[in-house]
């Protein structure tokens, strides 16, 4: 039973981790300065240098989805202590 509730909570965090993260990509390349906005950032903190022709889109693509399924991740562990506290109450 434990196995198949993890099972179930890996599903649900990649399944809507990914949705939210298309969510969040679609959002970002509407908008047409987004990423020229990410890529000066990017080069006044340092991390990339101005004369760098490096495409940032792919990483960009990775870090949203690693970011959104984290905060999907920490969403489904809430609901999970929520569900258990609720039935540990309901038991008593």
């Amino acid at each position: 039973m434990k196995i198949a509730r993890n099972i179930a909570n890996v599903a649900a965090t990649l399944v809507l981790g990914d949705l939210l993260a298309r969510q969040v990509a679609t959002a970002v390349y509407a908008s047409p300065d987004a990423v020229q906005s990410i890529r000066r950032l990017l080069m006044s903190v340092g991390v990339l240098k101005p004369d760098s022709s490096y495409d940032i889109d792919g990483p960009l693509l990775i870090a949203i989805l690693v970011v959104s399924v984290a905060i999907v991740g920490v969403a489904v562990w809430a609901i999970n202590i929520g569900a258990r506290r609720y039935r540990q109450a309901a038991h008593h």
